[in-house]
C-alpha cells in the first residue's frame, strides 16, 4: 500500500510538471519508475502521460513541424512506441481514448521505409479512437477523438470538413460541460482557418477569415479559463498558445 501511495504521489508530480510544460521532467520521472508503475497496475495511466510528454517534446525539437519539416523525429517515435505499449495495459475508456488521441498525432510525423509520413496509419489510429469513444457512450470522449481527426483533416487541406468538425466538437463539448475540449475545438478551428488563409489570394476574404480566426482563439481562451475555474486544473499551455495566436490575428486585421 505504501508503494502504491508513493506512485500516486509521483504521478501528481508528473502531472504538475506536464501542466507547467516541463515535458522532459514529466517524461523522465515516469521512465525512472516505469516498471514500478506497471507492477502497480498503473502502466496505462503513467505511459499515457509519457507518450503525451514525448509528443510535445517532439514539437519543441521540430519548430517547423507545422510546415511538415521534421528533422528530429526521435521523440515522436518514442511517443508512438510508448503509446502502443500503454494500450497493452488495462485501462478505462478515458485513458484509452487519450492514448488513441496521442498516437495519431505522433504517428503523423514519423516516416515509413520509403521516407513518407505515415498518414494512413495516423488515420487508422484516429478511427480506432473514434470507435472506442463512441462505444464508451461518453460525449466528452467522442468530442476529443473527433478533435484529433479534425487536426488530421486540416493538415490534409480538407478545410470545410475540418471546420465543420471543430464546430461540432465545440457545441457537443459545451453541452457536456467539457470546457477544455470545447476550447480545443475552437483552438483547432482557428488553426484551420489560418491554414486556409495561406491557400488563397483574395485579400478581402483573407481579412474576413482573420477576424473569424481571432474570434475562434478568443473563444478558446474563454473556454480554457472556464475549465480552470470549474475543475481546479490548469490549461496554461493551451490558454497561452491561443492568446499568442489571437494577438497575431489582431495585427493582420
Amino acid at each position: 500500500m505504501a508503494k502504491q501511495t508513493g506512485l500516486t504521489e509521483l504521478l501528481r508530480e508528473v502531472e504538475k510538471a506536464y501542466n507547467e510544460k516541463r515535458y522532459l521532467d514529466a517524461r523522465n520521472l515516469i521512465e525512472s519508475r516505469k516498471e514500478d508503475f506497471i507492477k502497480g497496475g498503473m502502466g496505462a495511466v503513467a505511459l499515457r502521460r509519457w507518450a503525451w510528454a514525448a509528443y510535445y517534446l517532439g514539437n519543441e525539437g521540430n519548430p517547423g513541424w507545422k510546415e511538415w519539416i521534421i528533422k528530429e523525429p526521435i521523440f515522436y517515435e518514442e511517443a508512438v512506441r510508448v503509446g502502443e505499449e500503454a494500450l497493452s495495459y488495462e485501462a478505462d475508456s478515458t485513458i484509452r481514448v487519450s492514448i488513441l488521441n496521442v498516437l495519431p498525432l505522433a504517428t503523423r510525423w514519423t516516416k515509413d521505409e520509403k521516407g513518407e509520413f505515415k498518414r494512413e496509419q495516423a488515420y487508422r489510429w484516429s478511427d480506432q479512437g473514434i470507435e472506442e469513444a463512441k462505444a464508451s457512450g461518453k460525449p466528452d470522449l467522442i468530442s476529443s477523438a473527433q478533435n484529433t481527426r479534425n487536426i488530421l483533416l486540416r493538415e490534409d487541406k480538407k478545410f470545410d470538413e475540418a471546420k465543420k468538425g471543430c464546430q461540432e466538437v465545440f457545441r457537443a463539448s459545451l453541452l457536456a460541460g467539457d470546457f477544455r475540449t470545447a476550447g480545443h475545438g475552437k483552438h483547432n478551428e482557428g488553426d484551420t482557418i489560418r491554414l486556409e488563409i495561406e491557400e488563397m489570394d483574395d485579400e478581402v476574404k483573407k481579412k474576413e477569415l482573420h477576424r473569424e480566426a481571432l474570434v475562434a482563439y478568443r473563444t478558446a481562451q474563454a473556454m480554457y479559463n472556464l475549465f480552470e475555474r470549474t475543475s481546479g486544473e490548469k490549461a496554461t499551455a493551451h490558454y497561452e498558445s491561443a492568446g499568442r495566436k489571437a494577438e497575431e490575428e489582431v495585427a493582420k486585421i
